[in-house]
């Protein structure tokens, strides 16, 4: 991602089990990679514990069932009294850093105006898409648990065709370099990779 210039967002996977660690994940991904990560969700406990996520951005709660595999079956709610403050101060972090790629929203925090969900989404995708941040979120995909929320966040956060344009390629058969407009009409032109 980083050689091709990619926009991107990691998901910590496996939070139901054991020894997992959302906060040490995170750390790691900043120290390792030298990525600029900031999570936009937390997690509601970890390991076997693990029942449910806080989303950052709109300041909600989502609850998962306990036994359902089902990735629409879930609660969205208003964030537990006890997890409340720690919740606050990690969106105050989140709107911290958000305020380095946006005026605007650095205008709103020295003011002390609550910023519209509407304007820290659009703050995030600049900032993803443009500047290098990298969104952190969190789930179980063998339970689905926090899927719905990844698939909204690639929409919400990562640039769609149109906004990359015309991407250059070479052509396996000749070597030749081939660029093609990001339409239905034009040929497929796609990289192929596996990682082990």
């Amino acid at each position: 991602a980083q050689n091709y210039g990619l926009p991107c967002l990691i998901v910590v996977n496996k939070m139901d089990r054991v020894g997992a660690d959302f906060k040490r994940a995170v750390e790691s991904v900043n120290k390792q990679l030298g990525l600029d990560v900031v999570p936009i969700q937390l997690p509601v406990g970890q390991g076997g514990e693990f029942c449910g996520l806080i989303d950052l951005i709109e300041m909600q709660q989502v609850k998962f069932p306990d036994k359902s595999d089902d990735p629409s079956e879930f609660e969205v709610g208003s964030i537990d009294k006890e997890l409340l403050e720690k919740a606050k101060e990690a969106r105050h972090h989140l709107l911290e850093v958000l305020s380095m790629h946006s005026d605007e929203l650095m205008e709103q925090l020295l003011e002390e105006v609550e910023p519209s969900v509407e304007l820290v989404r659009l703050v995030v995708r600049k900032a993803t898409i443009h500047d290098g941040l990298v969104p952190a979120m969190l789930g179980s995909a063998l339970r689905n648990r926090g899927v719905p929320a990844l698939l909204d966040a690639v929409v919400e956060y990562l640039p769609n065709p149109l906004d990359k344009g015309a991407v250059a390629g070479t052509d396996p058969k000749s070597g030749e370099e081939v660029a093609f407009e990001p339409t239905p009409e034009a040929p497929l032109g796609a990289v192929v990779f596996k990682t082990v």
